[in-house]
């Protein structure tokens, strides 16, 4: 029996990556794998560092990879798009043309959260309101709550994307309605 993949943490650049294992012989432990630069080289490369790591549980091989991990602690808390409820996002009135592609990303300036669906450049202003949008066009959008103009020339979502504009799970804990992995977080506004 192969070892399962109990949980997978990607960094912010979509680079690396944390796997937590149980191992088939019924121990834990944790794997980091990367990407490579090189065109040639296709999926997920393991680095080989920790192997050997055997716990006994889960949330042991995940402190002990937190750890031993330098941009670990930073990654768990990152709010990713895989973590985006799409069927509570069409319930509430998102759909747009049915390729739909969501991020989170929030103003650098006040910490507002935002939903967009980059596939059709559409940024969603009100969690409550899905019909409530606007057009994401580069250097087109102005925080709805601040007024900070988000430039052009400044990826707000996605590998290139600075990290002031990353959402992690303490900005949605501060700011409005999103759902979330099928939990609606209502949090004061």
């Amino acid at each position: 029996m192969p070892d399962t993949v109990l949980r997978t943490i990607v960094d912010a650049t979509g680079k690396r990556r944390v796997l937590i294992l149980q191992r088939a012989n019924g121990t834990f432990g944790f794997e980091v794998e990367h990407r490579g630069d090189n065109p040639m080289e296709r999926g997920w490369i393991r680095d080989g560092q920790h192997p050997l790591s055997v716990c006994g549980s889960a949330e042991v091989a995940l402190r002990e990879a937190t750890g031993r991990v330098e941009w670990l602690a930073g990654a768990l808390d990152l709010v990713l798009e895989t973590a985006i409820d799409y069927d509570e996002v069409f319930r509430r009135g998102g759909r747009n043309l049915g390729d739909e592609d969501f991020a989170l990303f929030k103003c650098p300036s006040c910490a507002r959260v935002y939903l967009i669906d980059y596939e059709v450049d559409t940024i969603y202003l009100d969690a409550d309101d899905l019909s409530r949008r606007t057009d994401a066009s580069p250097g087109s959008f102005a925080c709805v709550a601040c007024g900070y103009t988000f430039r052009a020339d400044e990826p707000i979502i996605g590998p290139k994307a600075d990290r002031k504009f990353t959402v992690t799970w303490a900005d949605l804990a501060r700011t409005v309605r999103w759902s979330i992995s099928g939990v609606c977080l209502l949090i004061g506004d």
